[in-house]
């Protein structure tokens, strides 16, 4: 038996084995009878079906922790693998009075769950389908992470990943993690443009980022829940509820103690699609108005991690698109390209705004 034929029998024993647990996990549950549908996947190894039994909907989350090349950078940035994680954070969301899923099943040491199903109504499908009501889902929204803000004022949010008493340092989005991040528009990005950096720029890179750190940490603001995924993929519009509670949460399982502009970021500097225009700024504006934050502070921090976040999803996308071919990612990078442009343009950023006219000016002329 030649290599790829011992390669392929390898993975059907594999999804052999793994049917079986499935099937197990839900026969013990009470959804053996269920009709499964498998579901469009994310850039995650998660799998998800959808389970249909007795006219109800259910999520039923597939999360093996397998080994991957990418799991020495997760756990230096705290990216989940665990089903585990996940469960805390959506009990956390729900004591602030979000929503998130609701848990019906689940098996740990399998990375098994099975979830409430929010349905098919994401934001992204409002975008594209121009909603005369997207006005207020993200009105909702910005209302939701504002809630939050204020929850973290009595419960801390760190506690949500804290769960194990061997975490150690806390989980917070510090400035190690910030680094280690940006790190991939250096590894992966740069280098798929032809673009190779002295000693000198990758010394200047890291004392700008430093110093843009010590900005956010100078700031007296508290950490909250920061979601790190907040776009229009992982928000479901729940029309049956009331308030904040309209907003469906999905996609949580990263959450960690962090600043509070970052989640509005990334809800308002949606990588996968375009918002009309004056959403930035009005969004970022209620935001800061229901939240009682100094005004100055936060939109400088806005524009910090506008950046960073959009210099990291510039390397991630040109490694999904190469490591795992999902070239349709690099479909998303101009539009990456205009908010780092935009970002840089704060006169916070205006050493790493030179530094870009030095090494990298493509990305100025976005």
């Amino acid at each position: 038996m030649n290599s790829d034929n011992a390669d392929f029998f390898q993975g059907l024993d594999d999804f052999i084995d793994r049917e079986k647990v499935l099937a197990d996990f839900l026969e013990k549950n009470g959804y053996g009878q269920a009709v499964r549908t498998t579901l469009a996947g994310d850039a995650s190894r998660r799998r998800y079906e959808r389970l249909e039994l007795d006219n109800k909907r259910f999520i039923l989350m597939d999360w093996q922790a397998l080994p991957n090349d990418n799991d020495a950078y997760k756990a230096k940035v705290f990216l989940s693998n665990s089903v585990t994680d996940f469960r805390h954070i959506c009990a956390y969301l729900i004591r602030c009075g979000l929503s998130a899923p609701e848990i019906f099943a689940q098996d740990d040491a399998q990375g098994l769950l099975v979830l409430e199903d929010f349905g098919t109504h994401n934001f992204t499908h409002s975008i594209d389908a121009k909603d005369p009501h997207l006005p207020i889902f993200y009105h909702e929204t910005i209302m939701a992470l504002a809630a939050l803000y204020h929850h973290a004022d009595t419960e801390n949010p760190e506690q949500a990943r804290q769960f194990d008493a061997k975490v150690s340092p806390p989980v917070r989005y510090d400035k190690a993690v910030i680094l280690t991040e940006i790190q991939q528009f250096i590894d992966w990005y740069m280098p798929s443009q032809g673009k190779s950096l002295p000693d000198t720029a990758l010394t200047k890179w890291e004392e700008i980022w430093a110093s843009l750190v010590r900005k956010l940490e100078a700031m007296k603001i508290h950490d909250v829940m920061m979601l790190r995924d907040v776009h229009s993929p992982n928000l479901h519009w729940l029309g049956n509820r009331q308030s904040i509670r309209r907003v469906g949460f999905i996609d949580i399982q990263d959450g960690i103690a962090g600043h509070p502009a970052y989640d509005v970021v990334s809800l308002l500097q949606d990588a996968r699609r375009d918002l009309p225009e004056d959403y930035e700024g009005r969004f970022k504006s209620l935001y800061v108005a229901e939240t009682g934050l100094d005004a100055s502070d936060f939109y400088t921090a806005y524009n910090i991690f506008g950046v960073q976040r959009n210099l990291r999803i510039l390397g991630i996308f040109v490694r999904l698109s190469k490591m795992q071919g999902k070239s349709s990612y690099l479909q998303h990078i101009p539009r990456v390209n205009g908010y780092i442009k935009d970002g840089l343009a704060h006169e916070a950023l205006a050493d790493l705004r030179e530094w870009f006219e030095t090494y990298v000016p493509e990305v100025l002329e976005a």
